[in-house]
């Protein structure tokens, strides 16, 4: 009789027993949903670095470009004003994670390009389409220097490459999309 009576009494389910059961599958369902959300925001900051870094490199090039174009004093010549900024940027600390032989002017800035070059998988298809013209005219200027075949025609051509990107704004689009 007492065997029964235990019996009967281990198939009478309480509070406690449903809690055991329901606890590891709510515990589960949280432990999910707290690693998804934890690779969303990971996710967030990898990609806010790589668009700060673009950001800041273009703001890097860009200024560079205009004091090229701009240029007045005829004893200074493009090849002196490109070293003069490529030693600065080396001196900056984003210079820190660039791996390039900086003993040649060409490689340096074409690999600053590339890295700007980014720019379209980054941010929105209609704002990367000046910077990409502006990319592919500053490499052409920076080749031509190295060659030591500038023309007035292609400053020309930076000098309003960079004119439509600042009228474009694009610089204060770029900064406000940095954001996490």
């Amino acid at each position: 009789m007492e065997l029964i009576i235990a019996v009967q009494s281990l198939q009478q389910r309480d509070l406690w027993d449903y809690i055991a059961i329901i606890a590891p599958l709510v515990l589960s369902v949280v432990a999910v949903w707290i690693s998804i959300s934890t690779a969303k925001k990971q996710n967030k900051i990898a990609l806010f670095e790589m668009r700060y870094k673009t950001v800041f490199v273009l703001c890097f090039l860009l200024p560079v470009a205009k004091e090229v174009v701009n240029q007045k004093d005829k004893e200074i010549d493009d090849w002196t004003t490109l070293a003069v900024a490529m030693n600065t940027y080396k001196m900056s600390t984003a210079a820190a994670s660039v791996e390039v032989d900086y003993s040649k002017l060409d490689s340096f800035y074409t690999h600053l390009i590339f890295e700007v070059g980014k720019v379209n998988c980054l941010f929105a298809e209609k704002e990367t389409k000046q910077i990409t013209d502006f990319l592919e005219e500053f490499h052409t200027f920076v080749s031509l220097v190295c060659k030591d075949e500038v023309t007035d025609e292609s400053r020309e051509k930076l000098k309003n490459t960079v004119l439509l990107l600042e009228k474009s704004k694009i610089m204060k689009k770029l900064d406000a999309s940095l954001k996490l």
